[in-house]
């Protein structure tokens, strides 16, 4: 088993990023309107609060320590590692999560175990199906709309992809 203590802090932050990278990924793959505000409960809600096991394991619970222990100490340098994209534009969201989750798979394939990179997947694909639920895409005045957009099933396409590889 691995612990954040096992990383580098250019590493930890890699590993805290991703999760917010994903579901952010999500909000910005379709426009959900007042939808975005279920979203981003959700996106909060689902990384900061997670209920799955694996999610509950000591390299996921560590590394929510470390942020939590950061945005304590310093404010914007807890608010920057749940904001990935600062200063990206909306285009360059769903690629530059997809190479943060490359990265992070990459990263935890060398230095953790099997069990800890699929739980670590298996919370991403967690936090990026519960934001995509969250709200309807395409209402109006609430009513009609798919669940998931078929741009958000997309991202949860590739996602998925590049966690089973």
């Amino acid at each position: 088993m691995s612990i954040p203590a096992d990383y580098s802090p250019e590493e930890v932050e890699l590993l805290i990023e991703t999760p917010f990278a994903v579901g952010m990924a999500v909000m910005m793959a379709a426009e959900s309107g007042l939808g975005a505000l279920s979203e981003l409960s959700a996106l909060r809600r689902l990384i900061l609060e997670p209920a799955t096991p694996p999610a509950a394991g000591p390299l996921i619970r560590g590394l929510l320590d470390v942020l939590e222990a950061r945005t304590r100490s310093d404010p914007k340098a807890g608010r920057a590692l749940m904001n990935p994209f600062e200063g990206l534009p909306r285009a360059a969201m769903v690629p530059t999560a997809l190479e943060k989750t490359a990265q992070a798979l990459a990263l935890l394939r060398r230095k953790a175990t099997p069990a800890e990179v699929a739980a670590y997947g298996q919370w991403l694909l967690t936090i990026a199906e519960g934001v995509a639920q969250a709200a309807r895409e395409g209402t109006v005045f609430g009513l009609g709309g798919r669940q998931v957009s078929e741009a958000e099933a997309a991202f949860l396409d590739r996602l998925a992809g590049l966690i089973r590889s």
